[in-house]
């Protein structure tokens, strides 16, 4: 178990208490969602600690090469998915978004687990960092709106552009993965 799979680890346990945390958070909404709010922050931000840690120290591995797109997948997908029951965020953020986003991940997660079993590693690109940052954003929005900047107008419209943003960049990059990865797969 190396740093930066027991950073994934902790990512990955973290993101569960905040989906446990958004799941019941009508019982003290304001404190509840604040804290689910700080807990996807730091699952967010620590994304780039352990893949700092791997490069650092050398201790790529295939485990962690799978667990931790997995575990941005799972935190953005659960917050999107539980932010849908926190009032006024379904209508700023459609559920059909969320469903392209889900598919998505899930073809995408299909087709590297294609790739890794014919022993063809399949990074992420430069498409997809930005898909990631962009969902995040959208997650972050999605349950920060409705305590911190709940009736203003800004707020809502910033939340409705990232869901049409995250949209976009979901779609832009699942083609090209998709491409990219009929081209190696095809080759080999």
């Amino acid at each position: 178990m190396t740093l930066a799979n027991k950073i994934t680890l902790a990512r990955f346990l973290l993101s569960l208490v905040s989906f446990a945390v958004l799941a019941v958070h009508e019982r003290s909404p304001y404190t509840l969602i604040t804290i689910a709010y700080v807990l996807f922050l730091v699952v967010a931000l620590s994304d780039m600690l352990d893949g700092w840690a791997a490069r650092r120290y050398g201790e790529i591995t295939e485990i962690g090469r799978i667990a931790d797109p997995m575990v941005d997948k799972i935190s953005v997908c659960g917050t999107l998915i539980l932010s849908q029951r926190i009032a006024g965020i379904p209508e700023l953020v459609p559920a059909w978004i969320i469903v392209v986003i889900v598919v998505r991940e899930f073809v995408v997660s299909g087709i590297r687990a294609a790739a890794e079993a014919k022993g063809i590693p399949f990074p992420a690109n430069l498409w997809g960092k930005v898909k990631a940052f962009v969902q995040m954003t959208l997650a972050a929005a999605s349950i920060m709106h409705p305590v911190l900047t709940a009736g203003q107008a800004w707020a809502e419209w910033f939340v409705r552009v990232s869901a049409w943003g995250a949209a976009a960049a979901t779609v832009v990059s699942g083609a090209i993965y998709a491409g990219e990865a009929a081209k190696v797969l095809r080759s080999r």
